[in-house]
């Protein structure tokens, strides 16, 4: 990666984390364009959803199972999140729920 330019922190954010979903993106993005918009919405909130609820709880548990195991004894992993993360984080709360509150969707709103 750094050959190309890109860093490190890159790939573990954002390529590590589209390979798993990247089929529920597809689809999103195939409904969208199918007019189905609601769907296309419920596919990537719940996407999202499941990387919150389970893919980052498991990567913390395994940072403090696995120095224990002796599989991966000097590395830990810590999530380090800036405060523009956590601002950006904590605007895409309120924008999802602001779109998907009143449960109809128009254009409109973009949902």
């Amino acid at each position: 990666l750094e050959s190309i330019g890109l860093p490190p922190s890159f790939a573990g954010i954002t390529v590590i984390a589209w390979v798993p979903a990247l089929c529920e993106y597809i689809n999103a993005v195939s409904f969208a364009l199918q007019d189905n918009v609601s769907l296309s919405i419920s596919i990537a909130t719940s996407s999202s959803i499941q990387v919150s609820m389970i893919q980052l709880p498991a990567l913390i548990w395994m940072e403090l199972i696995l120095p224990l195991t002796g599989f991966w004894p000097n590395h830990s992993f810590r999530p380090l999140f800036s405060q523009l993360d956590m601002i950006a984080l904590f605007m895409a709360v309120l924008l999802t729920n602001y779109i998907s509150i009143d449960g109809r969707s128009n254009y409109l709103e973009g949902a």
